[in-house]
């Protein structure tokens, strides 16, 4: 009985060190999502906007979200900017959301660098993303003058959030690590 439990207690062993061994030769371990809620101050709601650094080459993605803290967002109305010249835009997708929850871009403007968004759900949003700009940076530009702001959101209440609680994005962060990018 020893000898089969010290074999099942070696088995164990080696799988755990094939896990550690398998994810640190991956090209891009996932580290851990940081809590964007975190990064909030109370009360406040903030665009945050996220590159996805995994990304290899030219192309880029961001992703943009709508973050409260103790505010139970229900909806918003948001401008996005970034320097045209620095990348160009293929898509401004939005997520899937669940049963009276809608996320809407207006891209029109797109090519001058201008994106709208708005979202509506009929309770709180179940998570904080708005869309994603997927693109591709231009010979020898980087984009770091992305920022979004908020017009004017909303609570599950229907009361409207006051504008000095809708704080624009601060810092470009790291999808996976949340650590900043550009400031």
């Amino acid at each position: 009985m020893k000898s089969r439990a010290i074999k099942l207690s070696l088995a164990g062993a080696a799988l755990a060190a094939m896990v550690v061994v398998t994810s640190c030769a991956e090209k891009h371990p996932t580290a851990p999502k940081t809590d964007l809620v975190t990064l909030v101050g109370t009360g406040n709601v903030q665009v945050m906007v996220q590159q996805d650094t995994r990304t290899s080459g030219d192309s880029a993605i961001f992703v943009v979200s709508v973050v409260g803290n103790g505010v139970p967002v229900a909806s918003y109305q948001g401008v996005l900017t970034f320097d045209p010249n620095a990348m160009s835009i293929s898509q401004v997708p939005t997520p899937t959301g669940t049963t009276g929850e809608f996320r809407i871009v207006n891209a029109a403007e797109v090519a001058s660098g201008t994106v709208r968004f708005a979202g509506f759900a009929t309770e709180k949003f179940s998570n904080t993303e708005a869309f994603r700009l997927v693109g591709v940076f231009k010979p020898g530009k980087v984009p770091v003058n992305i920022v979004g702001k908020l017009d004017v959101a909303g609570e599950t209440t229907g009361s409207s959030i006051r504008a000095s609680s809708l704080k624009a994005s601060n810092a470009l962060r790291d999808l996976y690590s949340g650590m900043v990018v550009v400031r």
